[in-house]
């Protein structure tokens, strides 16, 4: 939901978080009761830190475009430019069964 600027003569601006589709309905300031005006102004990217900025840009993109991961035609995962050659190769880190786990320390 977005932040909105609203501005009172008497008391005035503060922000107010309302959804998008109420953003043409009348706010009152709940000094006086009397009706806002809405300030135009910038999006607040800058204050908001760069972990949730990447993390809105990522779920933004993933809407609207997501990527598709792909598996080579011998069912799994190549090095880029390597090609397979018929048989499985060893996995370095998984101490050489390619389906292990190497991030794994065992039970």
């Amino acid at each position: 939901m977005p932040v909105y600027d609203y501005h009172c003569s008497s008391h005035g601006s503060f922000a107010l978080l309302r959804p998008i589709a109420a953003r043409d309905d009348a706010v009152h300031c709940p000094e006086c009761d009397q009706r806002l005006t809405r300030q135009v102004g910038a999006p607040r990217l800058g204050l908001m830190s760069p972990g949730n900025r990447e993390a809105w840009a990522r779920n933004e993109r993933a809407a609207h475009e997501p990527r598709r991961a792909s598996r080579g035609g011998c069912g799994h995962v190549h090095a880029p430019g390597e090609s397979c050659g018929g048989a499985a190769t060893a996995n370095k880190l998984g101490g050489g069964r390619p389906g292990s786990r190497p991030w794994m320390l065992g039970h």
